[in-house]
């Protein structure tokens, strides 16, 4: 009995009497034995078998292994539908989840990019998160599927962008952006506010002086235009964003509020645009 293969469910059959593949993946169990015999022999059954139980007369059940067929892989896989009508849904949801992104972007303060999360765009476009990642691998892919959105509906291409096209782009730009109602930002330290009032009213000032015949509508967006350059903010986007030396960083602000100040002394107005 100590070279038979035994097994509860189809009883005991000679080794020999087993099918070669089986035999070969014949492998005795860690379990000691009564009497301290060698381990009892089981089969290793390969990958990709499947167990079929033949019935013989007149004696117990032996278990053969059986390659799987084509068909039964086919039944195992999970199938996949593809038709006209199941890829215009998927569309459909892709571009719902899209505007969602869209919308949560621009309805954060800043239009603040990491707001812009598969849990938060899922929520918004009641969707589960599993559907999302469906369509987009991770954050990132989907945040680049907002700003091509966007570039399309302001229809403009950064790529594209020349001297001559520029003030029409930038026309563009800030007219899309002009039709989004912009959100309040949290209150200001008093230090901070304190300082930034200053400047703005200095600034309105100095340009009144220059160009005492201008309406106030016309000196305010020169100042405006002074105080961006004069902002921190514009200083470090130079520096951190562009890779500027702060020398050459300072220099390109002057140069810049140096054109400005021209302008305003040869009187010539911020052109109005259309209302």
């Amino acid at each position: 009995m100590s070279r038979l293969h035994r097994d509860r469910d189809h009883g005991c059959v000679g080794r020999s009497q087993l099918p070669a593949d089986v035999r070969e993946g014949v492998a005795r169990s860690g379990r000691k034995a009564r009497g301290g015999r060698r381990g009892r022999r089981l089969p290793l059954l390969r990958p990709r078998v499947v167990r079929e139980r033949r019935h013989h007369p007149g004696r117990r059940r032996l278990v053969r292994p059986t390659a799987v067929t084509g068909v039964d892989a086919d039944v195992a896989t999970r199938r996949r539908y593809d038709s006209p009508v199941r890829r215009q849904r998927a569309a459909e949801t892709r571009d719902r989840i899209v505007i969602a992104a869209v919308e949560l972007l621009q309805g954060t303060a800043s239009w603040n990019w990491r707001a812009v999360t598969v849990r938060a765009v899922a929520e918004r476009a009641e969707v589960n998160e599993r559907t999302v990642y469906r369509h987009f691998d991770n954050e990132r892919a989907l945040r680049d599927a907002v700003l091509a959105r966007i570039e399309e509906e302001v229809d403009v291409e950064p790529e594209s962008f020349t001297l001559d096209t520029l003030p029409e782009a930038t026309a563009r730009i800030y007219q899309y952006v002009s039709s989004i109602p912009l959100k309040g930002r949290p209150p200001a330290d008093a230090t901070v506010e304190s300082i930034t009032r200053r400047q703005r009213e200095g600034l309105h000032a100095a340009v009144t002086r220059a160009v005492p015949d201008w309406d106030d509508r016309d000196q305010t967006v020169a100042a405006a235009m002074l105080d961006i350059l004069l902002s921190v903010t514009a200083y470090e986007r130079l520096v951190v964003e562009w890779g500027l030396q702060p020398v050459d960083a300072v220099a390109g602000i002057a140069w810049a509020m140096d054109l400005v100040e021209t302008a305003v002394r040869e009187g010539r107005r911020p052109e109005r645009g259309d209302a």
